[in-house]
């Protein structure tokens, strides 16, 4: 529960601790589960496996906590324990599917290579995309970049085939007047 909303209800004096500690325990074992599916699809880097579990895991540990404070009030805690086993098996299964993914993964890249459908400069550019923001932008930026190289090249060489061939018709005009 946001701050804000904490001290709305302190100052109308209708302020239920335990329920506001059960709405953000449900608001936080709802984020993790969907993070577990994140990352039982995850096919990306290890470092950002790491980061995604290594949220999952912060995030876990915060519902532990509220659970604990839930049993110091005598609320009823076994529907959030329950999910939250729920969620830790989840958990594991996804940390479990990561090497399979990247199998796949893998695998699907070298039927496309193979395949002719896609080019290695393709999948690099399909992978660079898959990863976060920071990384998509300067990938972006690095393959425009790399597109205006090329297209200033071909026009470098177009000039220069303009001034070779203004050259030869320029020394056949002189020998033509002379």
């Amino acid at each position: 529960m946001p701050a804000d909303e904490i001290l709305d209800s302190l100052s109308g004096g209708e302020f239920d601790l335990p329920t506001a500690w059960s709405k953000q325990l449900d608001d936080e074992l709802t984020e993790a589960e969907k993070d577990t599916v994140l990352l039982s699809k995850f096919s990306g880097s290890r470092a950002e496996h790491e980061q995604l579990a290594s949220s999952i895991r912060e995030q876990q540990r915060r519902a532990e906590r509220l659970i604990e404070r839930l049993r110091t009030t005598n609320t009823d805690t076994s529907e959030h324990e329950q999910r939250t086993k729920k969620l830790q098996r989840s958990f594991r299964s996804a940390l479990l599917q990561y090497r399979p993914n990247t199998r796949a993964q893998a695998q699907q890249e070298r039927n496309l290579l193979l395949s002719g459908a896609a080019t290695p400069a393709e999948l690099r550019k399909k992978k660079v995309r898959t990863g976060n923001a920071a990384l998509n932008a300067a990938a972006d930026v690095t393959t425009a970049l790399q597109e205006t190289v090329s297209m200033m090249s071909d026009e470098i060489e177009k000039s220069a085939g303009n001034i070779s061939a203004m050259s030869e018709s320029s020394n056949k005009l002189r020998k033509t007047k002379g």
